[in-house]
């Protein structure tokens, strides 16, 4: 099934960079664009006068609720400027409601698509990932910071390790990967053990997307010490690659978060934009 909607997350401080190269990808594929500008806070204090502080706590909340939907409005107004079409909703929540409410709206769109704006944004964007890559069907996918991203790509890099997250990335990008010219299945020293890749690592993966029209070669790449996520992106470059698909989090969340991982590195560096999965 081809995408109809993709889906964009900016906060409400956020320059509208992220917004604007939506737009335009989604006006030159024929896509439909939910965007939704959000801000968030942590719970109210809870003190001794818990009356008073409760008050100002609401009139700030009020103030902000306001702030959230007049940038909504700007945006709109912006996109309108500029020829441009797209829905603009706003959010204001709690900091622990971030990741539901992202995941309320990414559940009904194809893609989520992270800007270079939002992935400079630690703290937001954890938040966003969680709700949009951990409690939604749709995959993620990470632009660069021109916010360059081809959902037509001539030539697409897949990181495999047999995983079944990397499984969920391959079958989400089906469409990209039948259309294009060449995609290269790539992995990183991988271990050959019949339970995990089999005896020749990445000829099943390779069979499989053989059946499905895709036109695929299979390359083995020692990571010389380095971080996966460094070794993918340089052969990215080396290739003429204009989209990586990977598997997200293959440990979990917060190993990755407090002693770093692939998909920590990933999101760091982002030199060819990345369509991710969990």
């Amino acid at each position: 099934m081809r995408a109809k909607t993709i889906l964009n997350v900016i906060g409400v401080d956020h320059d509208p960079a992220d917004l604007l190269a939506t737009a335009e990808l989604a006006q030159r594929s024929e896509l439909h664009l939910n965007a939704i500008v959000i801000s968030c806070v942590p719970p109210p204090p809870i003190g001794d006068l818990v009356g008073q502080t409760y008050s100002t706590y609401a009139f700030a909340w009020e103030e902000e609720n306001t702030r959230v939907s007049k940038r909504a409005a700007e945006l709109r107004e912006l996109l309108s400027q500029r020829g441009l079409k797209g829905d603009v909703q706003p959010i204001y929540c709690l900091n622990e409601h971030v990741d539901e409410e992202v995941a309320s709206r990414a559940i009904y769109s194809d893609i989520t698509l992270i800007g270079g704006v939002m992935l400079k944004d630690g703290y937001l964007l954890k938040r966003v990932l969680d709700g949009a890559l951990f409690a939604s069907p749709a995959p993620v996918i990470l632009a660069t910071e021109t916010g360059r991203v081809n959902l037509s790509p001539k030539t697409v890099l897949v990181a495999w390790n047999s995983a079944v997250e990397a499984g969920s990335a391959v079958r989400l990008s089906l469409d990209i990967l039948a259309e294009a010219e060449s995609v290269h299945v790539v992995l990183v020293d991988p271990t050959a053990k019949s339970y995990a890749m089999g005896e020749e690592p990445g000829a099943d993966v390779a069979a499989f997307l053989s059946r499905h029209g895709v036109k695929v070669t299979v390359e083995t790449l020692a990571g010389g010490g380095h971080d996966p996520a460094v070794v993918l992106q340089r052969h990215a470059a080396d290739i003429g690659a204009e989209l990586i698909v990977m598997g997200a989090y293959g440990h979990s969340r917060l190993r990755e978060r407090l002693f770093g991982g692939t998909t920590q590195t990933m999101l760091s560096q982002i030199g060819t934009p990345v369509l991710m999965a969990h």
